[in-house]
């Protein structure tokens, strides 16, 4: 499932420049902002431009539902890309502005379990980072792997080899072909 969400993204990537000097100013902006609020709007607004220029129309941000869950970004998922449409009829976005800091498991535990009571709207969330992702992160990832719901890591690194003009998630290619694989038989 993993190489099939790569490749979706990755052909969606093919389609925008992100050498453009909207994203790349945005995206540095939000690096250098000090004051922490401003921090994190700038990286939410990098990311809404990210994803409109990958063809998605309506995005909502900080959304925040009755029992004050927030959610930083929601995609209606209305690319035709059948194999993104699989994931429900919405993308959740969480954006993390941490220069110097890394996404933690908990991190991504509160955002997965935003995911899961979405009541089926969502089955796929994305974390973005600045910064980068612990490396308890993805362990805790495949301990939920199983499941219907599906988390997306987009780090810095990725961001920065996009800048210097590598092959699109070229290098998360080549985390993922690290990544320690399950077996068939195993059983959690």
């Amino acid at each position: 499932v993993s190489d099939s969400i790569v490749k979706s993204f990755e052909n969606n990537l093919s389609n925008i420049n992100l050498s453009s000097r909207a994203l790349t100013n945005l995206y540095a902006q939000s690096k250098l902002e000090i004051d922490s609020y401003k921090k994190g709007k700038l990286f939410e607004d990098f990311t809404i431009l990210l994803f409109s220029s990958m063809g998605f129309n309506h995005i909502y941000d900080r959304v925040i539902d009755k029992s004050r869950n927030e959610i930083d970004i929601i995609i209606r998922n209305d690319v035709k890309d059948e194999f993104i449409n699989r994931f429900g009829s919405y993308l959740f976005i969480e954006c993390k502005n941490k220069l110097h800091g890394a996404v933690s498991k908990n991190d991504f535990i509160v955002f997965l379990e935003k995911v899961r009571n979405s009541n089926g709207l969502s089955k796929l969330g994305i974390i973005l980072t600045t910064g980068y992702i612990a490396s308890t992160t993805p362990l805790e990832a495949m301990r939920s792997s199983k499941d219907e719901e599906k988390i997306i890591f987009l780090s810095n690194f990725i961001f920065s080899a996009q800048r210097s003009k590598a092959k699109p998630l070229s290098p998360l290619r080549a985390h993922q072909s690290r990544a320690p694989k399950r077996s068939r038989d195993a059983s959690c």
